[in-house]
């Protein structure tokens, strides 16, 4: 497996730690935030530093779904994954944001391992 770099955002640093371990063992480089904002700074300074973004979307001050919008804004050909509890996100809201695939909480950790796999093989696209 190549080495990938992801960035992690979650407001809740337990997630985030969690998040990074998982991806950790998986051979993967995690860079982690608890502030989207903080994230998209990061991002902005060097978006081609990342190959993929795992956001959750209930977050202060910027939700996943905007900051995945000014990620894609920036490079639209990141994969972004949405972890969500939330039940009222549409379809619509998804293509908007530009996201790849959603993870509804509370999940598996095979199933963001897998999904997370997918999405980083040459070709693979959408899950939704």
């Amino acid at each position: 497996m190549i080495r990938k770099s992801i960035l992690v955002v979650d407001d809740e640093e337990m997630l985030v730690e969690l998040g990074k371990k998982i991806l950790e063992k998986q051979g993967h480089e995690v860079t982690m935030f608890t502030y989207s904002i903080d994230a998209l700074k990061v991002f902005c300074k060097t978006p081609y530093k990342f190959d993929m973004v795992i956001t959750d979307f209930n977050m202060p001050h910027m939700n996943g779904g905007q900051l995945s919008k000014k990620i894609k804004e920036i490079r639209n050909n990141i994969p972004v994954i949405l972890v969500t509890g939330c039940q009222d996100i549409t379809e619509n809201n998804l293509t908007e944001w530009g996201i790849d695939a959603l993870i509804d909480k509370p999940y598996h950790l095979e199933e963001i391992i897998d999904l997370v796999q997918h999405l980083l093989t040459p070709n693979n696209t959408k899950v939704l």
